[in-house]
């Protein structure tokens, strides 16, 4: 082999490794590429990445705290808070000119106002019925009826005959919501007149007769009335062992009860028990109203009372403007404590003494109650009591 053979052999072989080598470096780099890629990927699936390259975090939004549902607040004579038996209700109703009740209300409309109480005591099962007129007239044994009190205490505006059928909706409802019409209203149990009418200051006493069902046995009397066009429900109590009240009573009865008690005034009470203690020093402020249970009572006097006994501790609760049995009660224990005849009407003579400042707490002695002249102010009262 020639020196230029030799030399041409040895730049072969140069050049082959030469080659081989470049290869080599240029598979090592792809590999680091991968590498490198795959460690990036891996690290972003980890968290472990460059803080620089993050958003920032975000702050969390406050979730508000939900306001608790307030209870559901009732008043008398909603269906969750009916009238009780005897529990007296009065309420303005207008009527229009036809003596029915003013549906719709509007600038031109001749109406009148009524105001009006209502009293529903007593049920009357098919067994009373039975019991009392069975041998009289022939009955199915499904025979019922309510006894309503219905005392028309005012009036205002056109002239209209208030009849209670026509001007008031008057209907039973059992406790699962079935609503029964009834009958007319009548003036006697079993047999009596439709369509009677009560005048202003006059009270009378009306019947509602319905068909009885086991199923379904009425629970509520449900007197609707409206007032500017809007509907409005009083639900009363029914039970059957109710006391017949006689709260609702006419502005004749009340005279004369006040007329006797006025003569009697001094002497025995009605019990026969000690004499009856009255406080000649007092004068009793005329601008006070007499108040009592069944008596066409202001709301917002009968509020005041209610506001002075419970501030002395005579009754519990809250003023509702409604004088009933709770009321009388407290009137009452407070009579007592003042020395004077506990008959549970507020006369003024009593007012004048109950809203004097040395009025006595209950379970507290009489005062030495100070004179009061007559055209004196009621300091306790918040408004001037007609």
């Amino acid at each position: 082999m020639t020196k230029e053979q030799k030399l041409a052999l040895i730049q072969k072989i140069r050049n082959q490794a030469e080659r081989k080598y470049k290869k080599i470096i240029a598979i090592a780099v792809v590999v680091s590429l991968l590498v490198g890629i795959a460690l990036g990927m891996a690290s972003c699936m980890t968290g472990i990445v460059d803080p620089y390259l993050l958003s920032p975090t975000p702050v969390p939004t406050a979730v508000p705290t939900p306001e608790p549902t307030p209870e559901p607040e009732y008043y008398p004579g909603d269906k969750e808070l009916p009238i009780a038996d005897g529990e007296v209700y009065t309420f303005d109703a207008q009527i229009s000119d036809t003596g029915t009740p003013r549906y719709v209300a509007g600038a031109d409309d001749n109406y009148m106002t009524a105001n009006v109480s209502i009293a529903a005591a007593r049920l009357m099962t098919p067994l009373y019925f039975n019991d009392k007129y069975g041998k009289q007239y022939k009955l199915t044994g499904t025979e019922a009826g309510v006894q309503v009190d219905i005392k028309l205490n005012s009036v205002s505006g056109t002239e209209v005959a208030f009849c209670p059928q026509d001007a008031l909706v008057i209907t039973l409802e059992s406790a699962d919501g079935v609503v029964d019409g009834g009958f007319q209203l009548i003036d006697s149990e079993i047999d009596g007149n439709y369509g009677v009418t009560v005048a202003p200051g006059e009270a009378k006493t009306y019947y509602k007769r319905f068909t009885w069902n086991d199923a379904s046995p009425m629970k509520y009397l449900v007197v609707q009335y409206y007032y500017e066009g809007e509907a409005r429900k009083v639900y009363f109590a029914l039970t059957e062992d109710a006391v017949i009240t006689d709260a609702l009573k006419s502005d004749e009865q009340i005279a004369a009860e006040q007329a006797a008690a006025a003569a009697s005034e001094g002497g025995e009470n009605a019990a026969g028990d000690a004499p009856v203690v009255t406080t000649p020093n007092v004068t009793a402020n005329p601008e006070f109203p007499t108040l009592g249970k069944g008596q066409s009572n202001k709301k917002s006097h009968v509020e005041l009372l209610q506001k002075q006994l419970i501030k002395l501790g005579y009754m519990e609760g809250k003023a509702d403007g409604d004088y009933g049995s709770k009321t009388e009660e407290a009137v009452k224990k407070a009579q007592a404590a003042l020395g004077l005849e506990q008959n549970g009407v507020a006369d003024p003579l009593f007012l004048t003494l109950l809203f004097m400042d040395n009025a006595p707490q209950a379970g507290a002695e009489a005062p030495a109650a100070a004179p009061v002249e007559a055209s004196a102010e009621p300091e306790a009262t918040e408004e001037p009591v007609d």
